[in-house]
């Protein structure tokens, strides 16, 4: 019994269990003062969602609105714009088409007539 003793004596002798404890109660004050200092930032972001999304939400609304009178302006211009890619994008499709059937007609053929307002 007494050798027991003696072991769990030196087990909390070389446990240094006064060090612990004095690194446990210094760790403690630096969590608190951490949280001193937490407090305030923490209470200021609880408000910016709030702000922030009244800013986000009206700077939404002016960019959409500035979107709504571009397109209102230029409308026809951009329609415009959009028929006449699409039969370039059909004229490129024929072209295609047609170089596959015979690729040779891109370098053999008799070259195109010159253009009225080249003339």
């Amino acid at each position: 019994m007494k050798t027991t003793l003696d072991t769990m004596d030196r087990a909390i002798q070389d446990a240094k269990i006064d060090q612990v404890s004095e690194t446990f109660v210094s760790l403690t004050n630096e969590l608190r003062e951490s949280n001193k200092q937490l407090g305030p930032l923490l209470e200021k972001a609880q408000t910016i969602p709030d702000d922030f999304t009244a800013v986000v939400t009206t700077d939404q609304y002016n960019r959409c609105s500035r979107w709504k009178r571009c397109w209102a302006q230029h409308e026809p211009d951009i329609n415009a714009i959009v028929a006449d890619l699409q039969i370039l994008l059909q004229n490129f499709r024929d072209l295609s088409e047609s170089l596959k059937q015979d690729p040779a007609q891109i370098l053999l053929s008799s070259p195109p007539k010159r253009s009225e307002v080249i003339q």
